[in-house]
């Protein structure tokens, strides 16, 4: 059952090496792992002490995990790094698979190739302390104007700071379930004075430190500005005001002060709010962090309880 057997000719021996992994980010947990370090080893050994003639292939990787691995099909590893330099990503196997040639050569190839070298640019990953990344991440509230309370609560993140656009779950302000009282996919669960509130942790554009018990200030007002609730349970909310001075508690003095509006670029500029990066690219059991306001449950208050506006994080 040796892999690739059947395009092995008579008198060759192999020396296999594998590893598994998150192919997110083109194998990058991989390679980074370990992997590259001992495929670099096994090469130095190879062209140090074996006076016979060698080679390095690359076997498919969705021919290992799907059929029986002597037949599983095989390149040669510089027939893969020239389809890289040519900027091919894709390149079909004898078994019909289009595989990743990133993931296939990741750490072992060229320097001067830029495209996998373009992944270290990310400054947000699972690496990232939390208190680098506390300051884009906020508490939405559903304020109730005629008690002046807040009646659901969850945790959203700035995703433009120029245009004060937060992304948070639907279901925080949206009903997506619906009941006789309430329609499903009505806004602010039908409250006629219903708005939704933003709670951040302060900060300053010269004092970048968040203290050792984060604990957000109910500081604006934001609308809903797109939301697909067919779909997703996730819609975009924009700044529309932010309260003369901060608020705390339930949201008790949110509806008793002057708010300011917040229209241009230049007036959220203004509100140091820490925008958080975007990936398009994730992998099965890709290690995360979650990191919000836990309110218990599902976030609903009822009589007794209060709002937590202490953040916390989970692995």
């Amino acid at each position: 059952m040796c892999v690739a057997a059947d395009s092995t000719g008579v008198g060759m021996r192999k020396l296999l090496v594998s590893a598994k992994g998150q192919e997110g980010d083109d194998g990058r947990s991989i390679w980074e792992g370990g992997y590259n370090l001992v495929l670099g080893a096994v090469e130095r050994t190879m062209s140090e002490y074996s006076k016979s003639l060698w080679q390095k292939e690359c076997v498919c990787p969705t021919c290992i995990a799907t059929q029986n691995v002597r037949k599983a099909g095989v390149w040669d590893f510089d027939s893969i790094n020239d389809v890289m330099n040519k900027g091919d990503g894709k390149k079909r196997c004898c078994m019909g698979h289009n595989v990743n040639t990133r993931l296939l050569v990741g750490g072992m190839r060229e320097k001067n190739n830029d495209n996998f070298d373009q992944l270290e640019k990310r400054n947000v990953s699972v690496g990232t302390p939390v208190r680098d990344i506390l300051g884009g991440v906020v508490l939405v509230g559903l304020w109730d104007g005629k008690t002046g309370k807040i009646v659901r609560a969850g945790t959203g993140f700035v995703v433009d700071s120029k245009r004060g656009l937060i992304v948070t779950a639907s279901h925080v302000l949206i009903n997506m379930e619906g009941s006789s009282d309430c329609e499903f996919g009505e806004h602010y669960y039908g409250l006629k004075k219903g708005r939704a509130v933003i709670g951040v942790i302060p900060q300053t554009k010269t004092d970048q430190n968040l203290p050792s018990r984060p604990t957000a200030v109910l500081r604006y007002f934001a609308e809903i500005v797109a939301t697909d609730v067919h779909n997703m349970d996730a819609c975009v909310l924009r700044i529309t005001t932010r309260l003369e001075e901060d608020a705390e508690g339930d949201g008790d003095h949110c509806g008793n002060q002057a708010e300011i509006p917040l229209v241009k670029k230049k007036h959220f500029k203004k509100q140091c709010l820490k925008q958080l990066n975007v990936t398009e690219t994730c992998a099965i059991e890709e290690p995360v962090k979650i990191i919000g306001y836990n309110q218990g449950g599902e976030g609903i208050f009822r009589p007794g309880l209060h709002l937590n506006r202490v953040a916390c994080f989970a692995k």
